[in-house]
């Protein structure tokens, strides 16, 4: 088994799922119904509800910048493209 395995889920199949959590952060539930975290998290980035707008529009909500998003060159061209 992997080191810092917390679960293991055996599937139909013969396969195994295992989650690691080598910091203990992480959160593993099982939900019958997922339509309340669902709400939550927003459409997929790549399904079609997922535009530049509905991304810039979650961003301007936000206190702090991700670094990822400002190391990103094309992203800000394409935001400053976006704003003019």
């Amino acid at each position: 088994m992997p080191q810092y395995t917390r679960a293991v889920i055996h599937l139909d199949d013969g396969q195994e799922i295992f989650f690691r959590d080598p910091r203990k952060f992480g959160v593993l539930k099982l939900l019958k119904n997922t339509a309340e975290i669902d709400a939550k998290l927003g459409p997929e980035p790549l399904d079609k509800d997922f535009t530049l707008q509905y991304f810039s529009e979650g961003l301007a909500k936000r206190t702090a910048r991700s670094r990822h998003l400002s190391w990103n060159r094309s992203y800000r061209r394409h935001r400053e493209h976006v704003r003019r």
